[in-house]
């Protein structure tokens, strides 16, 4: 039977259990979703990961992935002027197969780009598939940002296709001044990445949807960036979701 799961990152959203919708037949996909709030930036946050915190997992997902994990080829984060405000790192197994998920995405001050009022921000988003002790097989990764009107989103990556039987890596990162933005490359071996024209947008309350698809029976992973402009002493929120699609 086809399902369609809802599961909660550390921030306690419900979950449910819903019908497949648009999965082939003999395939298990699942949602991961969680809103996010202003908490994820504030030092005293409880649920909040500190840039420490954030290289302990991006070490251990090294362990996993290699050179596809949360830094791809560099393997650790890139040298730069931002500011690490915080992070969110979340670990699931899948029910029904013996797959692990991994996950993370990060909030950095772009120091000194301002617009009346608003502080510009880069956040990082990564998630692993790990089906290594299983016969499951990944076939997609999605990953999506959906923001209110208090937040203004800009350029985000990937912003094309990338085609495995074309290239072996893909860019991840903010064109911008060096050591003002990060950046990497990450393996393709297989599949492609793209992103979902139709849910991707700039501007306030903007929105954005990528996604890897692709035949893979053990671990993989994606990658996505974007900046946004908010107010620092204003509340503001957005809404995380991981999807993933297993035959």
């Amino acid at each position: 039977m086809n399902r369609r799961q809802f599961l909660a990152t550390t921030t306690a959203v419900s979950g449910t259990v819903l019908a497949g919708c648009g999965i082939l037949e003999g395939e298990e996909s699942f949602e991961h979703t969680a809103e996010i709030t202003a908490d994820i930036t504030r030092p005293d946050a409880s649920d909040a990961i500190s840039e420490g915190g954030l290289r302990t997992f991006a070490g251990s997902m090294n362990e996993r992935f290699g050179t596809a994990g949360v830094w791809g080829r560099n393997e650790t984060a890139p040298e730069t002027r931002l500011e690490h405000l915080g992070a969110k790192t979340d670990t699931r197994r899948m029910v029904g197969i013996d797959a692990v998920t991994h996950h993370t995405l990060s909030v950095y001050r772009v120091p000194g780009v301002t617009n009346d009022g608003d502080v510009l921000h880069q956040l990082w988003l990564w998630s692993g598939f790990d089906t290594t002790d299983s016969d499951a097989e990944c076939r997609r990764i999605e990953i999506a940002l959906d923001f209110n009107d208090s937040v203004s989103l800009g350029v985000y990556s990937p912003t094309q296709l990338w085609d495995s039987e074309e290239v072996d890596s893909y860019r991840v990162g903010i064109p911008g001044t060096e050591g003002n933005a990060l950046g990497v490359e990450m393996p393709l071996s297989t599949g492609v990445v793209d992103i979902e024209e139709t849910d991707s947008r700039i501007g306030s309350g903007g929105s954005y949807a990528g996604f890897w698809e692709g035949r893979r029976d053990n671990r993989q992973s994606l990658l996505a960036t974007c900046e946004a402009l908010w107010r620092p002493d204003h509340p503001f929120e957005f809404e995380w979701r991981v999807g993933g699609t297993f035959s």
